[in-house]
């Protein structure tokens, strides 16, 4: 019987291909699990708003299954609405850090913390009908770019600006709550719910 000799670079790579395929398979399936809820959500006339403890659950399984695109999203939903945020981080061995229940959002900083920033976000009117104001108390801060998202993650606005000050319009959006993400040039981001009478 003759041995049959695979060299190792051979073989490191097969497996290497074989993990990165598992890996995109795995992705890909929490993609549809995520967006097969969304779906259910959206054909029961519900929003992420409505959820109850078993979808949040649900939600969590998705953000914690892996590191893709479907994970970003319910993270966010996650923070953004029910005040559970995981880390961005992922600990050495492809572990997800666990939840903390603390934002760190400007509207949730202690006193001290919201002294130490440089800037305040302003949003008038809110609610409103149709259009609103954003504006930073400091000058020297410029917002770069503001987006609007129904609360399914869709972006229904973007705009690009360049100044301390900005109007968005939203006369033709329907009634609800949107998420308004403002980039500022000093790198930060902010989000704020919108509500649109």
């Amino acid at each position: 019987m003759k041995k049959i000799i695979i060299p190792m670079l051979v073989l490191t790579a097969w497996a290497t291909s074989l993990s990165a395929q598992v890996m995109r398979e795995q992705a890909d399936a929490n993609y549809m699990r995520f967006y097969n809820f969304k779906k259910q959500l959206q054909l029961a006339d519900r929003n992420w708003t409505q959820l109850d403890e078993t979808e949040i659950s649900y939600l969590q399984t998705i953000t914690e299954a892996t590191n893709g695109r479907s994970a970003s999203m319910a993270q966010g939903v996650l923070c953004f609405f029910f005040d559970i945020c995981y880390e961005d981080k992922i600990e050495e061995g492809g572990e997800v850090i666990p939840p903390t229940k603390n934002m760190t959002t400007e509207t949730q900083l202690s006193d001290n913390q919201i002294q130490n920033l440089n800037y305040e976000l302003s949003l008038y009117p809110n609610p409103t009908s149709s259009e609103i104001t954003v504006t930073l108390n400091n000058p020297a801060v410029k917002i770069v770019e503001m987006a609007v998202y129904d609360i399914y993650g869709k972006n229904v606005s973007l705009q690009t600006v360049n100044q301390s000050y900005s109007t968005l319009k939203m006369s033709e959006l329907a009634q609800g709550i949107y998420i308004l993400k403002v980039w500022l040039d000093q790198g930060d981001v902010v989000m704020r719910k919108v509500v649109k009478q």
